[in-house]
């Protein structure tokens, strides 16, 4: 053979390629098989946020959950569920507007929008927010670790 350091390196980027190829197949399954899961979560969080059920939310989020509201405000899970409990906020409606999920093994991010409706010291609000959840596979279920959401300004 002529050019037998030539022959090695297409051997060697086919195979480089091929393993990419499986590298990038793994994580699409691996996004097809959480997202329909970590999107159901997503939902019960929102109806127990307008139903103000903690019990749903104590159970979806992690015992060490770090949770940055839109102001700036940072809350551990126990302090979250209280401000839920004690909410100002009447008829609370939150409707989930997209949502995209992208798995790394054993964590997950969801970012989406949602819009946020309702009574609030007796005036009407409405406003928008674009969310971060993070996701841990932790002891046998997906557990919420981390949130943030900011307003869009709409």
């Amino acid at each position: 053979m002529k050019h037998p350091p030539i022959a090695a390196a297409v051997v060697l980027l086919c195979i480089l390629c091929g393993g990419r190829t499986r590298a990038s197949d793994q994580a699409a399954d691996l996004n097809s098989d959480v997202a329909p899961l970590l999107l159901s979560l997503e939902r019960s969080k929102f109806r127990a946020l307008q139903q103000a059920d903690t019990a749903v939310l104590n159970a979806i989020f992690d015992d060490g959950l770090m949770m940055v509201d839109s102001n700036g405000g940072l809350s551990a899970k126990t302090s979250y569920l209280e401000a839920v409990h004690n909410s100002a906020t009447n008829s609370l409606h939150i409707v989930p507007e997209s949502m995209t999920v992208k798995a790394f093994g054993g964590l997950a991010i969801v970012v989406g929008i949602y819009n946020e409706s309702g009574m609030k010291a007796g005036h009407a609000t409405h406003r928008r927010y674009r969310f971060i959840d993070t996701w841990q596979f932790k002891n046998g279920k997906w557990v919420c670790i981390a949130a943030t959401a900011t307003s869009t300004g709409l």
